[in-house]
């Protein structure tokens, strides 16, 4: 769900989630690597390259898993799967392109077309 779409308390509340999550999952890091984590945690202007590529990993992994369940079946993540598949081709980054060029086909496969 694109933020810009929604109505600005919405906004907030999911900002706010965010920066939980952000600080719960910062919590965890070990100390000795905290201060490289923080500013992926924090919106550092100076990792906005790698917030970018995180949020674009984040869409290929709910990508996959609509994939993963059509392929087993479960014809319930259809939907999803082909807004998912709009929303990370027009990402734009060369990085995304190439993981749904190059590993994105074998999501497709079944157990029998793997081996």
């Amino acid at each position: 769900m694109e933020m810009d779409n929604l109505n600005p308390e919405i906004r907030t509340a999911y900002q706010s989630i965010e920066a939980a999550a952000g600080q719960k999952l910062l919590s965890m890091v070990p100390e000795a690597l905290k201060a490289d984590f923080l500013g992926l945690f924090q919106g550092d202007e100076r990792e906005l390259e790698l917030h970018e590529l995180v949020k674009a990993a984040d869409k290929l992994a709910a990508y996959l898993k609509c994939l993963a369940e059509l392929t087993a079946g479960n014809q319930e993540f259809a939907r999803a799967e082909k807004e998912l598949k709009l929303t990370v081709e027009g990402l734009g980054l060369d990085e995304v392109n190439y993981f749904l060029e190059n590993f994105v086909p074998s999501f497709k496969l079944t157990l029998d077309e793997l081996g």
